[in-house]
């Protein structure tokens, strides 16, 4: 038996999808191949890849809680084979920047769907948030992700269901401790009362060509804006940039180091 692996990512061999990969692989250690989705030129040869693979992975990021678009078009492509693909044992992995799992629940949903409409043998859905660090990060930050992904890659290999514990570890929580909401909240207030001081931005403001393409609509806007305030529009949206980074990274490392 051997199993292929497609991974999902926009950015391919260079991705979080591909570490994740790798950890699954150092405990599943059997024979396997990886497609990677973004060579949408070869979606032909991905598919049938998939047809005629013994066991699938999937691995990708949670993008607008939902899918890649490029996964999105290769799951359409696999409906012509269906009567191929009943019993094909396969596991999803999601992962994402959020730090808690409650985001992916749309996306675990519909993957549940689509596994019994194409009467896939759906192994496990597995969640692992606040990912997109892991290119980044020293090995010794993402040990026990890392560890536990290669117990499930075990798992998988011998055919035993994955471990509560080990799900637990790489998703530790649905949802944000109280602390991290409230400093959330803090600092998304600053952002908010910075934007609504720029009444300058108001649609009223411009006199629009009605007539006008979506597209040309957003541009003579733009640039009006542009026009009429000046470095005022910089001002604001550096100032509005900034709060907005720095409560994402207060809250990131307050999460990580001290469990908020």
């Amino acid at each position: 038996m051997s199993l292929t692996i497609f991974n999902g990512s926009p950015r391919g061999k260079n991705s979080n999808s591909s570490i994740i990969t790798n950890w699954f692989l150092q405990g599943y250690k059997n024979n396997s191949d990886v497609c990677y989705l973004n060579k949408v030129n070869e979606l032909p040869t991905q598919t049938e890849a998939f047809v005629v693979a013994d066991e699938v992975l999937m691995v990708f990021p949670l993008y607008v809680d939902g899918m890649p678009g490029q996964v999105k078009a290769f799951f359409e492509t696999l409906l012509p084979h269906k009567s191929a693909l009943e019993g094909k044992k396969i596991t999803y992995i999601i992962h994402s920047g959020f730090s808690e799992g409650i985001q992916n629940i749309g996306l675990e949903t519909y993957l549940r769907h689509f596994s019994t409409l194409m009467s896939l043998d759906n192994r496990g859905i597995i969640i692992i948030p606040g990912s997109e660090g892991f290119r980044l990060m020293p090995p010794s930050m993402t040990k026990k992700k890392s560890e536990a992904t290669g117990a499930l890659g075990e798992k998988f290999a011998t055919n035993h269901a994955y471990s509560p514990t080990l799900l637990k570890i790489l998703n530790p929580k649905n949802t944000m401790s109280k602390g991290t909401t409230l400093l959330f909240k803090l600092f998304s207030k600053i952002g908010v009362d910075i934007a609504q001081s720029g009444d300058s931005f108001a649609p009223g403001n411009f006199a629009i060509d009605e007539g006008a393409q979506p597209a040309d609509k957003f541009n003579a806007s733009h640039s009006a804006a542009l026009d009429k305030c000046g470095y005022e529009v910089t001002s604001l949206f550096d100032r509005l940039l900034f709060s907005q980074l720095l409560s994402f990274y207060l809250c990131f490392i307050l999460n990580a180091f001290f469990g908020f």
